[in-house]
């Protein structure tokens, strides 16, 4: 028996590393290479890049399968985290309304809406339910580390290079680190944490909302770097607080 739970624990750990290298070297693809290889941009958006976070998706489910101790997803949490989406959503357009707001989109192309919605799910579930899987079966291994890994991880996987690339001067590093990289690393401690309490499927759930409004919406803000700095951390720290006392009631009813 002892031996059995040794070369379980021992698969276990080499689907992490499989898991994690994984994000590591399809971002390195998608961000530094398919551009380079791949000619055609539908090709590049609408099937390769699909097929990549699709089969990161498949890995790690199938890891969360084999996982021992692997939690149910949480229904009152997974709502949980749809709501606290929707609030964090509602935070940001709020600072639109008192700030100022940009049109990005001048009429709805269904077609459009339909290839972003391909896109970005398939990207979505990939990077979310690897997030889940790392996060648990890193938890009870890797108990001091697992919460700086997973979310600076994913926090990475989910920036695009380009936005890293663009770090040439002193102005610019404050400028995308206040309007970006600090309101993404919140938007990932937040997804780390509903993956935590909700399991497979809450971190995806916190985190559709706010894709869909970066991706559909008409307008967006369009607001100085600390106002959007402030306007980022306030909304995560109000969808947390309102979360906890949420998700609580939802799982004691």
């Amino acid at each position: 028996m002892t031996a059995s739970l040794d070369s379980l624990a021992l698969r276990t750990n080499q689907h992490t590393w499989l898991v994690a290298g994984y994000v590591i070297v399809a971002y390195l693809i998608v961000h530094r290479l398919l551009t380079e290889w791949i000619s055609s941009a539908d090709v590049n958006f609408l099937i390769v890049q699909p097929a990549i976070w699709l089969g990161l998706a498949a890995l790690s489910y199938a890891g969360w399968r084999n996982l021992d101790g692997a939690p149910p997803t949480s229904r009152p949490w997974v709502i949980t985290a749809v709501v606290s989406g929707v609030i964090y959503v509602g935070v940001l357009v709020f600072s639109g309304i008192i700030g100022s707001t940009a049109t990005v989109r001048a009429s709805i192309d269904l077609r459009v809406y339909l290839e972003n919605t391909w896109y970005a799910g398939t990207l979505l579930l990939g990077i979310e339910t690897a997030r889940t899987y790392l996060f648990h079966a890193w938890k009870l291994r890797l108990p001091q580390l697992v919460w700086p890994v997973v979310v600076v991880l994913f926090f990475i996987a989910a920036t695009p290079y380009a936005q890293f690339a663009a770090l040439d001067s002193v102005d610019r590093t404050i400028e995308l680190t206040a309007s970006s990289f600090i309101p993404a690393l919140g938007i990932s401690i937040l997804a780390t944490w509903f993956a935590d309490r909700g399991a497979m499927g809450a971190s995806l759930a916190f985190r559709a909302p706010i894709v869909a409004y970066l991706w559909y919406s008409m307008v967006l803000p369009d607001l100085h770097w600390s106002t959007t700095l402030t306007a980022g951390v306030l909304a995560a720290v109000v969808a947390y607080s309102l979360a906890g006392p949420l998700g609580r009631a939802l799982a004691s009813s």
